[in-house]
């Protein structure tokens, strides 16, 4: 057995030296885009607007003021999502240590992921199901939740909901459960790579290796699984973007070679021969974005209230689809029947909703952000005292 593993290295190396070349790091591990996080607030602030157009209870009449505007935003601000699927695989690629890691490590990680996206998230729940439950969530319509079961919230703290058949409490939460999937796939990968080179005794080259087992996924998932909606509520339907994401940060870092980035994206376009999917080519016009802007544009300088609008993106993604709901069944009586009140009445939720994300990211999401800081600097600081001792 140990002989088939060390072939399979051998292989894999001589499989991957052909298409490594000349390779150039154009950015390192904790070094941000300013320019990635304004694409990522302006991102956030269309799905706001898709779901302000989807579940407004006066979207009808705003429809009649601006036809043409709310057509797009409704039928084509979805597609936006699969732009933060290929920025998550970017940065979770990115963040990640390039070597494979034990299964203790994997387990680490992936607990700091998890109260990462948890904390601002479970608040979030927290005061929906309180706003439901109050007088207003019974005065509203549509309600905010149309049933409520505690398995189901206790399916949501564990970001199962979808696989569960609960749905989701909130607009646009599925999207969560699919990172934490590919967090938890990207770490099993890493773990067990890990566990065959302590059996081979050889070193894998960490990117290369993950490439070698992500591609073939990602290629699978672009030519049939992400052709079969049901399987929407896994990850093996999203991984085309995800993939093409990590490969992008990889290619950047210097790890693997711009030709195996190519040749990926190249069987991905070429998926839509078989059908034509515009979420797909978000998804490929999302990674040119992502690459032509950590390789050529990373100093570009951009105003303080874009990178801002970033910085609070995630918050403003979990808090706005309560914040709309409250904001538009208060301005419901102004709103009457008047299209133009109705569409006035759209940007003041999502007003509402920023300040809003503001007190969720000041709050909640930035004190998270410093305790976990804390703790993996305290912690790489104890390692390095256990090898001192040593």
């Amino acid at each position: 057995m140990t002989k088939v593993f060390s072939k399979l290295g051998h292989f894999q190396s001589s499989l991957l030296s052909s298409l490594i070349g000349e390779r150039t790091r154009y950015v390192n591990a904790g070094q941000r885009v300013e320019l990635l996080d304004g694409i990522k607030g302006a991102a956030a602030c269309v799905i706001v607007g898709h779901h302000l157009s989807e579940f407004s209870p006066s979207a009808h009449l705003a429809n009649q003021f601006a036809p043409s505007l709310m057509y797009g935003i409704y039928n084509y601000g979805l597609f936006i999502v699969h732009l933060f699927l290929v920025f998550g695989g970017f940065a979770l690629a990115m963040a990640m240590p390039d070597e494979t890691i034990s299964w203790r490590k994997a387990f680490s990680f992936f607990g700091i992921r998890y109260v990462r996206l948890a904390a601002p998230y479970l608040v979030m729940l927290f005061l929906l199901v309180a706003v439901s439950w109050s007088a207003l969530g019974r005065r509203m319509d549509p309600p905010l939740i149309d049933s409520f079961h505690w398995s189901q919230w206790f399916a949501h703290v564990f970001f199962l909901q979808d696989i569960l058949g609960y749905g989701n409490l909130s607009a646009g939460t599925w999207y969560l459960c699919i990172d934490l999937q590919y967090v938890a796939l990207f770490l099993i990968i890493q773990a067990s790579l890990h566990a065959v080179e302590k059996v081979t005794q050889q070193d894998f080259n960490g990117p290369v290796a993950m490439s070698v087992v992500l591609i073939p996924l990602g290629l699978v998932s672009v030519w049939y699984w992400n052709r079969v909606l049901e399987y929407e509520i896994f990850v093996f339907y999203f991984l085309g973007p995800l993939v093409l994401g990590s490969l992008i940060a990889w290619t950047l870092k210097g790890k693997i070679s711009w030709r195996v980035l190519v040749f990926y994206a190249i069987a991905m376009a070429a998926s839509l021969a078989i059908e034509f999917r515009p979420r797909i080519l978000v998804g490929l016009g999302s990674g040119l974005i992502l690459y032509a802007c950590v390789r050529f544009w990373r100093t570009l300088p951009i105003p303080s209230p874009i990178l801002w609008l970033g910085k609070v993106s995630y918050s403003l993604f979990l808090i706005h689809y309560l914040v709309n709901g409250i904001v538009l069944h208060g301005l419901d009586p102004w709103i009457g029947n008047s299209p133009l009140r109705a569409f006035t009445a759209l940007p003041i939720a999502f007003s509402a909703s920023l300040i809003s994300a503001a007190g969720l990211y000041y709050c909640v999401e930035a004190p998270t952000d410093r305790f976990l800081k804390s703790l993996r600097k305290k912690r790489e600081s104890n390692n390095e005292d256990g090898n001192s001792a040593v």
